[in-house]
């Protein structure tokens, strides 16, 4: 059996009986749409903003993320950041801050760089 949610009264109907009559209101025809099909335009031209990158204005889509490109940088739209891990949980024992002390009192430099960091044994990785 498969059901379906109902726009107009919020219920679940069968959708291998009749549609109820009472439900028949999403169905209707929207009078304020043309009979043509037309394609949804996006158009380049935008109002006029301002690069936070160089501080030069643009009034054109293209050559704004043009310039983006050009310094490696990334566009966001729509979509949320992805959120960085609570680490806040991570248990170190004494042991394990035993041996970092050991290795930076033996002259131990870590390697900075930009990869991804993995703290051994937690699951937990950030880029």
């Amino acid at each position: 059996m498969t059901q379906r949610s109902c726009r107009a009264c919020g219920g679940w109907h069968d959708v291998d009986e009749p549609w109820p009559e009472a439900c028949y209101g999403h169905f209707r025809i929207n009078h304020n749409r043309s009979d043509l099909a037309a394609p949804t335009i996006i158009k380049d031209g935008i109002d006029a903003v301002q690069s936070q990158l160089t501080g030069k204005w643009y009034e054109s889509k293209s050559s704004l993320r043009t310039e983006y490109k050009a310094h490696n940088v990334i566009e966001l739209g729509n979509e949320a950041p992805k959120a960085t891990p609570d680490v806040s949980n991570v248990k170190v024992t004494k042991d394990e801050i035993g041996r970092a002390y050991q290795k930076v009192k033996q002259g131990y430099k870590p390697a900075v760089h930009n990869e991804a960091v993995s703290l051994s044994g937690n699951g937990v990785e950030w880029h």
